[in-house]
């Protein structure tokens, strides 16, 4: 499946969602997030969704999450994160799920440097160390890589 959550409409920010079946190329409405956001992370972890960051309706950056429950269909509240951002790359590992810079916060000149990550067991949010320079609406992957060869 593929989860489509938030963003805006029409200047709106926007709490609902939608669940693309890939299999039947169907989609269905999914229980709306407890707070509209858009420029907000949202990685899947075992058994749902963690939502995270982005900008409410009036604009302002959230340090709010959530964790959407696939088999409940629920949105919960879980532990804010340290720091407001919205337009944060994003990533995730079976432990964690990752929130790395974003846009600057009001008054700042330059992006957030700095990185949060959000551990599944215990359910809190732990600071990493900055990176050497701020950046917005960046790409995140984790993993291992392998390089293929050919003969």
């Amino acid at each position: 499946s593929i989860y489509v959550i938030g963003g805006r409409d029409r200047g709106q920010s926007m709490r609902s969602g939608e669940r693309y079946d890939i299999t039947t190329c169907t989609w269905t409405p999914i229980a709306a997030m407890r707070e509209a956001r858009a420029y907000f992370g949202a990685p899947s972890v075992p058994g749902g969704l963690v939502g995270f960051g982005g900008e409410n309706e009036e604009q302002v950056q959230l340090r709010t999450a959530e964790f959407y429950d696939i088999r409940a269909d629920t949105w919960t509240p879980i532990a804010p994160m340290h720091e407001p951002r919205a337009f944060m790359a994003v990533a995730q590992t079976p432990e964690h799920a990752y929130a790395i810079g974003g846009s600057a916060p009001p008054g700042a000149a330059c992006p957030r440097a700095s990185a949060e990550r959000y551990c599944i067991a215990n359910g809190a949010w732990e600071q990493l160390p900055v990176m050497p320079q701020g950046r917005s609406s960046a790409a995140a992957v984790a993993g291992r890589f392998a390089a293929i060869t050919t003969a």
